[in-house]
């Protein structure tokens, strides 16, 4: 698939259907005037949308961080449901992947979504595409089912 690059108006946040996945570019100045949470409900749609099950959301902000538990559990509970049955990599460059992203990621898998944090765009696009992991909705999905 072609690139189809869009630019939401009242927000900075760059669409484009990839080959195989679905990238989305978060600019610093979304993070100034919208929380974490509130940029999952700006991406979620977006996702519906184009039906992707594959998404790389790219962090162009690296000074940004997760304040504490909470607010990491609030976004992984807000990716989980959000983005069930999409396989989601976030990269963020030019830092480390923190502990309380590591586990917004975990508290996301529990809620029935595959999130992974990486630091470089190759190797999450790598992670995106490879067929030999499976999909949300397999075994991340059944688990999340069984304990409900």
């Amino acid at each position: 698939m072609p690139a189809n690059p869009q630019r939401s108006a009242s927000h900075k946040l760059d669409v484009s259907e990839r080959d195989g996945y679905l990238e989305l570019v978060v600019h610093p100045e979304t993070l100034e005037v919208m929380g974490k949470t509130d940029l999952v409900t700006l991406i979620a749609p977006v996702v519906r949308e184009t039906g992707s099950t594959r998404l790389l959301v790219v962090c162009e902000v690296p000074e940004v961080h997760l304040s504490g538990g909470f607010e990491a559990y609030k976004l992984g509970e807000s990716l989980g449901r959000a983005l069930t049955d999409v396989r989601t990599a976030i990269v963020i460059p030019g830092r480390p992947i923190e502990p309380l992203e590591d586990f917004a990621a975990h508290v996301a898998e529990q809620h029935g979504a595959d999130v992974h944090y990486f630091t470089e765009l190759d190797g999450a696009t790598r992670w995106l595409l490879d067929p030999r992991t499976s999909l949300p909705g397999s075994a991340a999905r059944k688990r999340a089912l069984a304990r409900d």
